[in-house]
């Protein structure tokens, strides 16, 4: 369900900007995807930046959220995309084609962008854990070296 505050969000968003164009949201239905789609980024991006407190439950929660949010956005383009084809060729379907298409590209490099982030956090966390191991273990086999020497 949408809460009220999304759908005043999605009623004033009339369009996105992306790579220098500015490309108009045309239906309600896209409106309410991709600022749903905005919402669960932003709030994915502004967990992240507090990861020490964070709980790393929600921010699983938080990136498979954006992650279906997308998916949803993208099921919603292509819906649109249908309904034009069955309009025919024309200018203005040609036009909202390219919008259209133009606003998936938008989507899914969001969401290529979260999705190479969250790699990076992953990759990191698990250098950090291998890097505690490895002091452990060398602490350890130090230890054991030092006490075989000294019998």
């Amino acid at each position: 369900m949408v809460s009220k505050a999304q759908k005043e969000r999605a009623a004033s968003l009339d369009h996105v900007n992306w790579q220098g164009w500015k490309i108009p949201l045309r239906s309600e239905r896209l409106k309410d995807a991709v600022s749903s789609f905005n919402s669960s980024v932003s709030l994915l991006k502004e967990q992240r930046g507090e990861a020490e407190q964070s709980d790393s439950s929600v921010l699983e929660d938080l990136y498979l959220a954006a992650c279906n949010a997308h998916d949803d956005t993208t099921t919603i383009i292509h819906d649109e995309l249908a309904d034009l084809a069955n309009q025919g060729m024309g200018s203005r379907a040609e036009t909202q084609r390219a919008e259209l298409a133009s606003i998936g590209d938008f989507i899914l490099h969001s969401k290529l962008t979260i999705m190479v982030k969250w790699n990076e956090d992953l990759i990191d966390k698990l250098l950090a854990e291998q890097e505690v191991r490895l002091r452990a273990y060398k602490r350890y086999s130090s230890w054991n070296v030092y006490a075989y020497h000294h019998l």
